[in-house]
């Protein structure tokens, strides 16, 4: 409809190993191009996460899946727009939307969606 539904600040990284302190700058970057969402798409993964994942609040996922996460993360935040357009006060909007982008159930969701993804990609291989 051409409103603005939010904003995501991507950062591609193609060195190895992960850096910690690329989460900190991204951080800083996205206060100021006030996005809603911050992402870092890598090669290098940090500890502990294989694929898809959240550090203090900065989404991180291989390169491998960016197009899939890409499409879901805008989607989301297009839906969580709509729904809080209807009330009244913009604080308590973002408020809710931060909130809800950051949330594990959101983070299962992603992962569901990338997990529905990597199922077909692996049976489309084995054709």
């Amino acid at each position: 409809m051409g409103e603005d539904c939010g904003r995501i600040a991507y950062e591609i990284k193609r060195t190895k190993p992960f850096n910690s302190q690329w989460i900190t700058k991204l951080k800083s970057d996205v206060a100021l191009v006030k996005a809603d969402l911050c992402v870092i798409i890598t090669e290098a993964m940090p500890k502990g996460i294989e694929h898809i994942g959240q550090i203090n609040g900065v989404w991180i996922y291989s390169i491998n899946d960016f197009r899939e996460m890409a499409i879901v993360l805008r989607d989301n935040l297009l839906r969580v727009s709509e729904t809080y357009s209807s009330l009244p006060d913009k604080g308590l909007r973002m408020l809710m939307l931060h909130d809800y982008l950051t949330s594990n159930e959101f983070k299962l969701q992603v992962s569901a969606v990338i997990s529905g993804f990597t199922d077909l990609l692996v049976s489309s291989f084995k054709k």
